[in-house]
């Protein structure tokens, strides 16, 4: 009787460790999957997160190709094109670089024109840059130079492009030539830094009295009412983040329809507010609308600006 149990056992675990196999070999090779080239920030945030929502939804894989840098993911697409399905994390920085030749014309798609840009590119977040205080007596102001003169005595930490994933620098600049603000003299002490994470470690060790980010740093700041954002009223840059699928792309016209529709979904909307502190592209249940009150001008690529909302 053991013997027989014994068998038995052997058999089931044979058959499983088959299937398991059988499982990862055909999921390894599966014909629906989506290759994705995405920044290493974007994916630490909730790759894994879309991995699970997807493959239960369609059975099929996400895979996941990851770069430290906003930047290397046009850089790398250029170079291997025909690899990759969705390029994933662009901004308005990024899209200048792209050649279109590249892309698929997403026109099919019947998009609505508020996500999408140039035929090419769909949009799944957004976020205003700002300022944010420790403890200020003022947070609104005219206009940038009527906030400069108000913190002169200041110190606030602004991360730059250079090699690293951050463009608030660069947007930051964008937004002085708006605001005619090159010639004042009456400025912060600036602290340039090279990321977002080094600008808010010198905040929180009280190094610099405030610090540039996304409006959307507010959801992560909610507990700690000493810290308040500034409030520019003749309007806020505001960053939008993209998405585009590879001419080269094997995946069938259903297929990027469906992936459009996941990365629209009220889950994966929610979960880029959660884990990406942005603002998603679509605000399905309006439910952070109080958050959302800042006046928006539109950056249109990285030298013009668009039409302020």
């Amino acid at each position: 009787m053991v013997k027989i149990l014994s068998s038995i056992a052997g058999l089931f675990f044979l058959l499983a460790g088959l299937t398991l196999y059988y499982y990862d070999k055909t999921e390894a090779n599966n014909p629906c999957g989506v290759r994705m080239l995405t920044s290493s920030s974007f994916y630490g945030g909730l790759g894994e997160d879309l991995k699970d929502l997807y493959f239960k939804k369609y059975k099929c894989q996400l895979k996941f190709d990851v770069v430290n840098g906003a930047n290397l993911i046009s850089n790398l697409f250029i170079k291997q094109p025909g690899r990759y399905d969705v390029l994933f994390g662009l901004d308005q920085f990024q899209i200048d670089k792209l050649d279109s030749n590249l892309l698929w014309n997403i026109e099919v798609l019947n998009l609505p024109n508020s996500i999408t840009k140039n035929n090419y590119y769909i949009a799944y977040d957004e976020a205003p840059i700002t300022f944010f205080l420790r403890e200020p007596i003022l947070n609104e102001f005219k206009d940038l130079i009527s906030f400069f003169e108000y913190a002169k005595n200041y110190k606030i930490s602004i991360a730059i492009p250079l090699e690293t994933t951050s463009v608030l620098g660069g947007v930051f600049n964008l937004w002085l030539i708006q605001n005619d603000s090159l010639e004042i003299k009456k400025m912060p002490l600036i602290k340039y830094v090279k990321s977002w994470s080094e600008s808010f470690g010198l905040f929180e060790r009280k190094i610099v009295d405030g610090f540039l980010s996304f409006e959307t740093s507010e959801i992560y700041y909610l507990n700690n009412l000493k810290i308040k954002k500034v409030i520019i009223q003749k309007g806020h840059l505001n960053l939008k983040e993209y998405f585009a699928f590879s001419k080269d792309s094997q995946i069938s016209l259903k297929q990027k329809s469906e992936f459009v529709n996941f990365i629209n979904s009220k889950e994966v909307q929610s979960l880029i507010l959660e884990k990406n502190y942005m603002w998603p592209a679509y605000d399905l249940d309006h439910k952070n609308k109080n958050l959302r009150n800042l006046k928006l001008i539109e950056l249109g690529s990285h030298n013009s600006f668009e039409a302020v909302n």
